[in-house]
């Protein structure tokens, strides 16, 4: 015991010395310039930690520019449906006909410009199943056009979404072939795309109303959406861009992989969605894609006239991305372009094979981007 304390005294001593050692010794001076750059390093991840989207213009632009102007020209066209297939079931005949087809394809456009946003009225009303369910069901329509069930619009929206709507109405106008003669028609096939006609223009104004005036007692839905962060539907502005987006992601997807993918993949011309009307199929894939366009730059007219809508705030804060995506959308639409026409014919031959890949591969580049790249810098 007595030789521990003797050796622990001296040890302890020289701890001692060592520590008013180094507390002596002169310590670097931090400079103002070190003193700056860890401010500035606080500051940096103080703002990216704190930062938020909050353009609220994307979300008005999109709005009053793109979704209710999309939607007002598509009731106007499908009025013009429903007076074309009127004039034909009173006064059938081969230019008649012919008329009626071609308001099917007008009124076909400014639905498919609207894929991308077919959320809030479009799923709530159940107006997307109605406008637009594919496959068709065939069969249960031979079932409603031989049977002696009263065909009104009426007894139509009872129907299951399968036997009304664009599908059905493409059916009996163009037929099985997409070669269909005024000789072919009965008479309850007259009266029964009548009906389906009717229903389909009132199926596209209620969604019109939905947006601009409201129904069933609701507020319209335009402003829960151009006023997202501030309601319980959107009860931040992100949640509202976030749908734009991922409404872009899906209809991108599903041109990809679903309208051209999978025809072509399969070599089967009744997997195409509308094959009914043989010149059609192209003319989707291309709306799809100007739907797209129409969403990212905040309106349908003139995109050159000015940034606005989701394009104007990826300017601010990305130039090269926004100046990438305006050309990455426009690749889609030139590769959509060069499809060869009948979209049913090409799918199974090898000269048209690069083209259709082409295609696929620009709008799965778009889908890509705003998937990886677009999202992240709105949803943080």
């Amino acid at each position: 015991m007595n030789f521990l304390k003797a050796l622990i005294k001296p040890i302890s001593l020289a701890l001692i010395v060592f520590a008013l050692a180094i507390a002596c010794t002169p310590q670097p001076i931090k400079t103002n310039t070190d003193v700056a750059s860890n401010s500035n390093a606080t500051s940096t991840i103080s703002t990216a930690a704190s930062k938020k989207f909050s353009d609220k213009q994307v979300v008005v632009d999109f709005t009053d520019k793109v979704v209710i102007p999309t939607y007002q020209k598509f009731t106007s066209k499908t009025k013009d449906l429903k007076a074309a297939v009127d004039i034909l079931a009173k006064d059938p005949s081969e230019p008649n006909l012919k008329a009626a087809q071609d308001a099917w394809i007008e009124a076909r456009v400014y639905w498919e410009q609207s894929e991308s946003f077919t959320i809030g009225p479009a799923k709530s009303l159940g107006a997307d199943a109605a406008i637009d369910t594919w496959p068709l069901d065939k069969g249960d329509i031979a079932k409603i056009l031989n049977s002696n069930d009263k065909l009104t619009p009426e007894s139509i929206q009872k129907l299951q979404e399968s036997q009304k709507g664009y599908h059905a109405i493409e059916f009996i106008l163009f037929g099985a072939n997409g070669k269909k003669a005024i000789a072919d028609f009965t008479p309850r096939e007259f009266e029964y795309v009548q009906a389906l006609a009717t229903v389909l223009d009132g199926d596209a104004n209620k969604l019109l109303t939905a947006w601009v005036k409201g129904v069933d007692d609701k507020a319209p839905y335009r402003d829960s959406f151009a006023t997202a962060g501030n309601n319980p539907i959107y009860p931040s502005l992100p949640d509202a861009v976030q749908e734009m987006i991922e409404g872009i992601i899906d209809s991108t997807t599903e041109v990809a992989e679903k309208k051209i993918g999978e025809p072509f993949k399969k070599k089967d011309p009744a997997s195409i969605e509308s094959q009914y009307a043989l010149a059609n199929p192209i003319n989707d894939f291309r709306n799809n894609i100007l739907c797209v366009k129409n969403v990212y730059f905040g309106g349908i007219e003139n995109h050159a006239a000015g940034k606005s809508g989701l394009s104007a705030y990826i300017a601010k804060v990305n130039p090269s991305l926004d100046a990438r995506v305006e050309k990455e959308i426009q690749a889609a639409l030139d590769a959509i372009a060069q499809i060869p026409a009948p979209f049913s014919t090409a799918i199974a031959d090898p000269t048209a094979a690069p083209k259709i890949k082409a295609a696929i591969e620009a709008v799965t580049t778009v889908k890509e981007t705003f998937e990886k790249e677009i999202k992240p810098l709105i949803v943080t």
